[in-house]
């Protein structure tokens, strides 16, 4: 009987060293992973542990810092978190969470972090860097004011854009804008707000809503919504396919427009050239199907210039009626650090008059 109790306590004591042993080589097994670059095993070996221990502060540190790097932002912050609530001092776990808003465009949340971490080189290294970046201007104003000549001695045209955008992280940004515009002598006013939000695999989604109270021309209320993302991408050619999708619903004074567009643009040369190609689908306010299609290309003429050229051949709603419209238009952009201008000359057949016009704009950051 002795013999069988000294036997089952040598058991345990053995089973207990070995569950010991175990979870220490995990924990070594997802640190190995993860400065091998083996990270979706790192990230599952963390994982894990947290399960079996969920007070384990070390695992959701690691767990929070191997999402970072995997780009897992939301994940990565998370974990990093969970380690404070179980920890609060843990120097380790509030500079992944500095890091993780400076690579989120968010300076004073990584400054206020980042002075929560201690005082080590690592901190050090991070606060000289955020240090010797400039600060991200967050704001963005546009203004642009258009003028058109029209044939058959009709009145000209006239309109005047403005925008005022914010970006709430390197992803995400909204604007508001207003719009004026004088045709034939009737004026309208139309305003807008839109929303854009780009993935980590650089997919863009965008939506805006807007409205012309008592439009005469104008929707009296129309939503859009596109994404445009890559579909093939090789860097080491400098080359890139994008496709653009993107629809719209308005009500006119006439009645309801429905518009589809889906198009591809091929990027060459490390973006410095542009060919592009869409399809437009639409029903107008009379219940008919109409299409069209535009061509496009851009051409980075310079560090700060870039030369536009556009063909549209495609129906268009404009004084509550929707027509066939062709337009060759011509730009050029120039870019530069915090301020940008655009002017456009465009060239139209709109069947009933012919249009000619000119378009500048200009944006700056603040």
């Amino acid at each position: 009987m002795r013999f069988r109790t000294r036997l089952l306590s040598f058991t345990i004591v053995i089973l207990g060293m070995t569950c010991n042993a175990y979870g220490q080589a995990s924990f070594d097994d997802g640190l190995t992973a993860r400065y091998a670059g083996d990270l979706e095993t790192a990230a599952q070996i963390f994982s894990d542990l947290t399960q079996e221990n969920p007070e384990n502060s070390d695992a959701w540190v690691q767990l929070g810092l191997t999402h970072l790097t995997l780009e897992n932002y939301d994940e990565a912050e998370a974990a990093l978190k969970r380690a404070i609530e179980i920890a609060p001092d843990y120097s380790d776990a509030y500079l992944g969470l500095a890091r993780l808003e400076w690579f989120r465009g968010n300076r004073e949340p990584a400054e206020e972090y980042l002075s929560l971490a201690g005082d080590t080189e690592d901190t050090r290294a991070l606060r000289r860097q955020i240090n010797a970046t400039p600060d991200v201007k967050k704001w963005r104003a546009d203004i642009g004011l258009g003028y058109s000549d029209l044939s058959n001695s009709l009145p000209s045209w006239e309109q005047v854009d403005v925008a005022l955008g914010y970006q709430f992280s390197e992803d995400t940004s909204a604007t508001i804008g207003l719009q004026y515009a004088n045709r034939f002598n009737i004026s309208d006013v139309y305003v807008d707000a839109g929303l854009t939000h780009t993935l980590k695999n650089r997919t863009l989604l965008f939506a805006s809503v807007g409205t012309a109270p008592d439009g005469d021309f104008r929707p009296e209320f129309q939503f859009r919504a596109g994404s445009e993302f890559p579909l093939v991408s090789s860097k080491d050619r400098g080359v890139e396919l994008w496709t653009r999708i993107d629809a719209s619903t308005a009500s006119f004074s006439s009645g309801d427009v429905q518009s589809l567009g889906a198009g591809l643009q091929l990027r060459l040369h490390n973006d410095r050239y542009r060919i592009g190609a869409n399809l437009i689908g639409l029903s107008d306010e009379a219940g008919e199907s109409r299409s069209g299609f535009a061509l496009n290309g851009e051409w980075q003429a310079t560090r700060i210039a870039r030369l536009l050229i556009g063909y549209v051949d495609a129906p268009e709603t404009s004084e509550g009626i929707t027509v066939d419209v062709r337009t060759v238009q011509l730009g050029c952009r120039f870019d530069f650090e915090d301020r940008g201008f655009q002017v456009f000359a465009l060239s139209e057949e709109r069947g009933a008059y012919d249009r000619t016009g000119v378009v500048f704009a200009t944006n700056w950051r603040f």
